[in-house]
């Protein structure tokens, strides 16, 4: 856990104009996929193995036309994340002590996919009255939020506990992408400031 003060923060999603990405299917009700589980039943605890029900995807065609498995990272479920097993791999050291990996099925013959749920929530990071949220509604935004300043913040990556869908990555987590060459990761900064 770190202080640092001037760390740069980011989102992630799935880079959709270059690259193919994952799209749940085989569910009747939104209420049932494994995206609304995630937001609104499991509250950044794991999921159950006995009640889990293996989530189903399909490929999205990218912006650019592209239909193939060439990709590592999926978003499109967030906050249930899809990572390729080369990416898995690459950053298990990370992933595994901050989050659930989490057996799917998908149409790729060759290429393995495995879900992940982040679970490494931090409380109290958030002055909700400095950063003017007065409703803790399921997507605040996450520009312009005020973290405390004694509260420690993970080196890699987190999950704000005001917030069923906010994960935040750290600068080190992009390296870490970046030198292991994992691609259709998208890195979306996040302005924060610490009182």
């Amino acid at each position: 856990m770190k202080r640092e003060y001037d760390m740069k923060l980011f989102k992630i999603r799935s880079n959709t104009k270059d690259y193919a990405s994952f799209l749940q299917k085989n569910y009747t009700t939104y209420y049932e996929s494994i995206k609304y589980k995630a937001l609104h039943e499991q509250k950044w605890k794991p999921f159950n193995m006995e009640k889990y029900m293996i989530p189903e995807f399909e490929i999205l065609t990218s912006d650019t036309g592209k239909r193939n498995f060439q990709f590592d990272f999926s978003s499109h479920p967030s906050p249930f994340y899809i990572f390729s097993e080369n990416a898995v791999e690459a950053l298990k050291d990370i992933l595994e002590p901050r989050g659930q990996f989490l057996p799917i099925k998908t149409p790729s013959k060759r290429k393995n996919f495995i879900g992940y749920y982040p679970t490494n929530v931090i409380k109290g990071l958030v002055d909700l009255e400095k950063s003017g949220i007065y409703d803790l509604s399921l997507n605040f935004e996450t520009d312009n939020l005020k973290f405390r300043k004694n509260i420690a913040i993970d080196e890699y990556m987190f999950c704000i506990s005001e917030s069923r869908n906010c994960v935040l990555f750290t600068e080190k987590f992009k390296e870490r992408v970046e030198e292991t060459k994992l691609n259709s990761f998208s890195f979306l900064p996040v302005d924060v400031d610490f009182v």
